[in-house]
């Protein structure tokens, strides 16, 4: 995919990526449940009563709007976080991040079955964990090769994140985790659906958490005059 050097998230291009990763798990998305399952009981006994064309066109709707909102929140999560204007790639992958496990239509759990047969990490029984390895690994990987630099700095300045992004399993599985209770918490809150605004404090400390990955990955070609050191006082 393309690296986070703009905002290029593109709602179709996340859309197909969980699709397939939820089949490749052996866990399909489901759009009739999902859809089921986020409206309220008028709207499901209208959605049952309805001729097989109108059932069609209500959830082509309702997925259209809801992976478009992915994008859009990714982009609200940046203003309202003081991304700014020129957003570095850390911050645009934070709330690429956020946007889809908060807003993503996926279902909270994935069977035991899921788990045992993928041999998956304990953590993974937990809603919303499966969503959030696949947001934290398409969004990861593309920092590989991003730019670190703003139009403000001189070209020499930039620098490339040429190694990919790596860290233990254990911090992993960690990692995974505490996206995954951001989401729970984000979907919960309001009636279902929190507002980007209230994803600002996530988005400033998940953002720092994936620049300090890259430079632990990057050292030779991320470290300049410009880095701060805090040595222990004897």
């Amino acid at each position: 995919m393309d690296n986070f050097e703009k905002l290029n998230i593109y709602s179709s291009k996340i859309r197909k990526t969980c699709e397939d990763a939820f089949e490749s798990f052996g866990s399909p998305l489901n759009r009739e449940t999902i859809f089921l399952d986020s409206r309220e009981p008028d709207e499901a006994e209208r959605y049952l009563a309805a001729e097989t064309n109108e059932r069609n066109q209500m959830l082509n709707g309702f997925e259209l709007q809801a992976w478009r909102s992915v994008e859009i929140n990714a982009r609200m999560i940046l203003n309202k976080g003081w991304g700014g204007v020129n957003a570095s790639p850390f911050k645009t992958c934070a709330a690429t991040v956020l946007s889809i496990v908060s807003y993503a239509p996926v279902p909270a759990y994935i069977s035991e079955d899921v788990i045992r047969d993928n041999n998956l990490h304990p953590n993974f029984q937990y809603p919303y964990s499966l969503i959030s390895y696949i947001a934290l690994d398409y969004c990861l990987s593309a920092l590989h090769t991003s730019i670190i630099g703003t139009k403000q700095e001189k070209e020499e300045d930039n620098r490339v994140i040429e190694n990919p992004i790596s860290c233990s399993k254990h911090f992993a599985t960690d990692m995974l985790a505490t996206i995954a209770i951001q989401a729970d918490k984000a979907r919960a809150t309001k009636g279902g659906g929190i507002e980007p605004v209230d994803l600002a404090v996530a988005f400033n400390l998940l953002s720092l958490l994936f620049e300090a990955l890259a430079y632990k990955s990057n050292q030779e070609s991320l470290e300049n005059d410009t880095t701060v050191s805090f040595p222990r006082v004897p």
